[in-house]
Formats: structure tokens, sequence, C-alpha cells
């Protein structure tokens, strides 16, 4: 175990969604810092988030917001979009993630959910950054040979997600 304090928080992320497909987002410049690694569990090696890497958009809860309301605010701060609350459901994992920020762990609950995303929105996104459609067919594959260039925790929150679309759960 770290010997590090160790604080808690609450968080959300979402994964856009088309068909049987999700969209990968390029990590904003923000988020990648030499000193910030995550991972799904304690015991992980802590990787750091690097330029190019690509996840999906999340973030920090704050106390007056729901998650939902988290991650509308989020898309339109990342992303120039405005995602309704209303959008967004709650069919994904909630796995803890660890992140280090300076001298502190922080252990995130990290609330799941998706929603559909359409053609212009994705046309706006790729005006920012680049993105990666991955059809779920092909997700386990992609997430074994891609790992390197996946945001850590996003990858095991993928992984998660994985088990649930093999388990024939719809998200």
């Amino acid at each position: 175990m770290l010997n590090k304090t160790i604080v808690e928080a609450s968080g959300a992320y979402a994964i856009p969604r088309q068909g049987r497909s999700s969209w990968l987002i390029e990590v904003p410049e923000e988020d990648y810092k030499p000193q910030k690694l995550e991972s799904l569990s304690d015991v992980e090696l802590m990787r750091p988030i690097i330029q190019g890497m690509f996840g999906v958009v999340s973030g920090k809860i704050e106390n007056d917001e729901t998650p939902q309301e988290a991650l509308a605010r989020e898309f339109f701060e990342e992303q120039g979009l405005v995602i309704p609350s209303s959008a967004l459901t709650n069919s994904l994992p909630s796995p803890d993630v660890w992140q280090m920020r300076g001298d502190k762990v922080v252990k995130i609950k990290a609330h799941g959910h998706s929603f559909t995303i359409f053609n212009s929105e994705i046309d706006q996104i790729t005006q920012r950054v680049r993105v990666q459609r991955v059809d779920d067919d092909q997700l386990e594959v992609y997430l074994r040979d891609n790992w390197q260039i996946i945001r850590p925790a996003i990858h095991g929150i993928l992984t998660l997600v994985l088990q649930e679309l093999k388990s024939g759960k719809e998200i």
C-alpha cells in the first residue's frame, strides 16, 4: 500500500455510444501532468497520463451536482458540447479509481453513464481533438492491443464494460 494521504472523492465518466460502438476521445491537455498517475486499484502499477492517450469525458462531481449534471458540465468545459444531463443513463459500472495528485492519493468513486452521440457532435469534437470509434465486437482486441494509448483508469473501466457486454447487458 502507498504511504501517502488518501483522500476520497466522487467522480463521473460517460461513454459516448452510437449503436454498438463506443467513442474514445483524446485526453484533454490539462489531464496529462508528469506527477498524475492512476489505476483502478491500489495494487496495480500506476501509469502516468501522457499526451495522445484516449479516454472518455470524466470529472469530479461538485458538492451541489448529480453525476449527470457533472458530466454535462464536463462535456461543455472539455468539448464545448451541450449534452442534456437527462440524456445520460446509469447503466455502467461504478468502480473505485485511484489517482496521484501531488502528495495525495485520491480514491474516486466513479459513477458510470453512457449516452447516444450524434454525427454532428462527433464532428464538433474532431475539430478539437482526435477520436476513435471502437465497435463492441472489437473492444477486447482493442483493449489488448492499445493499452499503452488508453488512459489507465479508463482502460480498467472499459474492461468492466466489456464484461457487461459479454454477459449480454446493453449499455
